[in-house]
C-alpha cells in the first residue's frame, strides 16, 4: 500500500486526491511507490509533488511479460503485461529487424527465428528506468495544465516535481519543499 499524503490550499483536496489515485491505478505504478506527497497553492500558482521509489533495479526479461512460443514459421511473442509493449517491440526489432511483424495489438511474429530461449531471455528493458518514467508520466498528469515552468530532481530513492506559472526561483524551490512537508 502506497502512503499518500495530499496537502491542498483551500477548496478541492480530495477530489485532487480521487484525481491522483485514478491517474496511479490508470498507469499501473502503486506497486513500485512507497509514499506520494502533493501540494497545491493555487494562491501562489505553486505546485508540489514528491514520489519516494521501492528500492528495485534489474534488467526485465522478454518471458516476465510475455509468452513465447514456437511456430511453423519462428516464434510468436504474445505480450501479457502492456506497460512493456513498446519495450517488447523495441528490442525484438532491434535484434531481429525486419522478420518482426505486427499480427496484433499485443502479438508479435518473429520468422525464420527458432530459438526460443534466447528470445525468452532477451532483456527488454531495466525496471528502475522504467518506473521512474512511468512516475515521470504520473506526475505530468496530475501538475496542473497551466503551470508551464517545471523542475524535476531526483535525490536518492526519491523523485520531485515543482511547477508554477511563474519561473521557479529558489525562494518558490523553498516553499515547495515547504508545502510537500505539511
Amino acid at each position: 500500500m502506497v502512503e499518500l499524503q495530499v496537502n491542498i490550499k483551500g477548496e478541492g483536496g480530495k477530489a485532487y486526491e480521487g484525481l491522483l489515485r485514478d491517474v496511479m491505478m490508470d498507469l499501473g505504478v502503486s506497486g513500485f511507490m512507497e509514499a506520494v506527497r502533493l501540494a497545491l497553492d493555487p494562491y501562489k500558482a505553486l505546485f508540489a509533488m514528491s514520489v519516494r521509489l521501492k528500492r528495485t533495479s534489474r534488467p526485465i526479461r522478454l518471458a516476465e511479460v510475455a509468452d513465447v512460443e514456437l511456430s511453423g514459421e519462428g516464434i510468436d511473442v504474445k505480450i501479457s503485461d502492456e506497460k512493456f509493449s513498446p519495450d517488447v517491440v523495441k528490442a525484438l526489432e532491434e535484434i531481429y529487424g525486419e522478420s518482426v511483424k505486427h499480427v496484433s495489438r499485443f502479438e508479435i511474429s518473429v520468422k525464420g527465428v527458432f530459438d526460443k530461449s534466447s528470445v525468452e531471455n532477451l532483456v527488454i528493458c531495466d525496471y528502475a528506468e522504467k518506473m521512474e518514467k512511468l512516475v515521470l508520466e504520473l506526475m505530468m498528469k496530475v501538475a496542473p495544465e497551466g503551470f508551464r515552468s517545471v523542475k524535476v530532481s531526483k535525490r536518492g530513492d526519491e523523485v520531485l516535481l515543482v511547477a508554477s506559472e511563474d519561473p521557479l526561483t529558489e525562494e518558490l524551490l523553498e516553499k515547495a519543499e515547504e508545502l510537500l512537508k505539511g
